[in-house]
């Protein structure tokens, strides 16, 4: 299946080992991976007040060029993304521009140099792909190295899972990087803070804040058996990792790694290429560690 890709900004940059990954483990799954041409910043935070439109400008020019590549390469309209807040922004502002004619007319006009949106794009994270897509059951198929029973606490964060509509799980009880854990043979760890909030964006104004923050996760994580985090968001992984640092006094030596759930699956699935050097060589421990 051919389908578009919206990396966007961080995942190009600072997360560039999700990206790695993640197409190395879609394109082994059978796909065929189109970068969207063209693309711009989504903008990163979608605004919440509803008294304005142009928070949604940005990423409804990016979906207009969504729909530009899509005709011209001849894909689904299958939009993956990997970034938790790409997902988050780009889903937010397509569900407002289908959902309010005035809405979809003031963006109109903004974007009068582009040709109008057509609303033709399913937007789905690289979770959703795997889960919705690709099943379970071929997941487990294409192991070819067992993760050993290695206990991973997974982080979702914030936007994956709210506000509702657009969601890719439950927001109180999410199941899917668990499932996906279970088929590479490892042990999740369920604890309080897999669904809250790292801090976010705090960590440009109230730093003391996040810190805090992230050594409360990490603490709980590590209370319920946790010997990894992953997580998909490059955020969360930032934040996770620098208060680790910031908190190593707290943590009394109690740090755990921080990997994005893509490089868990490529290691699972035998892709060595797609994986950083330091990455496979802390999983090949971690994994070795436990036999």
């Amino acid at each position: 299946m051919r389908i578009l890709y919206y990396p966007g900004c961080t995942v190009k940059a600072t997360a560039i080992r999700d990206e790695k990954a993640s197409l190395a483990v879609l394109e082994a799954l059978g796909f065929k991976i189109v970068e969207v041409e063209d693309w711009v910043c989504c903008g990163a935070v979608y605004n919440l007040p509803r008294d304005t439109v142009i928070q949604a400008v940005a990423p409804i020019r990016t979906l207009i060029r969504a729909e530009s590549t899509m005709r011209k390469h001849k894909t689904s309209e299958i939009l993956l993304t990997l970034c938790s807040m790409c997902n988050h922004v780009l889903k937010m502002a397509d569900n407002m521009y289908r959902s309010n004619p005035d809405v979809a007319y003031k963006l109109d006009v903004y974007l009068s140099d582009e040709p109008n949106y057509e609303g033709k794009l399913k937007i789905m994270h690289f979770l959703e792909i795997l889960r919705d897509l690709v099943g379970y059951d071929k997941i487990k198929e294409k192991v070819r190295r067992s993760l050993g029973g290695l206990k991973v606490a997974s982080f979702y964060g914030c936007l994956l899972l709210r506000p509702r509509e657009v969601a890719i799980d439950d927001s109180e009880d999410p199941i899917v990087i668990e499932e996906i854990m279970i088929q590479l043979g490892a042990d999740p760890v369920d604890y309080p803070y897999r669904n809250e909030c790292c801090g976010s964006y705090n960590v440009v104004r109230t730093p003391e804040y996040v810190w805090d923050r992230t050594k409360d996760i990490v603490e709980s994580a590590n209370d319920y058996g946790a010997e990894i985090i992953v997580t998909t968001c490059p955020l969360c992984a930032y934040n996770l990792e620098e208060g680790q640092k910031r908190r190593k006094k707290e943590l009394k030596g109690r740090e755990i790694p921080i990997l994005y759930v893509s490089e868990l699956v490529a290691y699972a699935f035998g892709l060595d290429d797609a994986l950083e050097p330091e990455v496979k060589v802390l999983i090949d421990r971690m994994v070795r560690d436990r036999g």
